[in-house]
């Protein structure tokens, strides 16, 4: 249950465009002063490029799709 939980943090990482789309609500209503609003891009992006490795660490190693399939093709040969 644990390891499902820690699938579903992690993948929720990268949803950045929330916060672009109150950053720009905030700056343009003047709520958001530039620095903050600088951050706010920062920490979008940073998150969008860190997802993917943590994703990878979260679900451990997973065969690829073309391994999985010549493992299924070399199980079942077509005669």
């Amino acid at each position: 249950m644990r390891q499902k939980a820690c699938w579903w943090g992690v993948g929720m990482i990268p949803r950045g465009e929330v916060g672009l789309v109150f950053a720009w609500i905030g700056s343009a209503s003047g709520i958001l002063d530039k620095p903050l609003e600088v951050s706010i891009i920062i920490m979008v992006i940073l998150t969008t490029f860190l997802a993917p490795p943590f994703l990878r660490i979260a679900f451990g190693k997973t065969e690829s799709v073309a391994e999985t399939l010549e493992s299924k093709d070399s199980a079942n040969p077509i005669p």
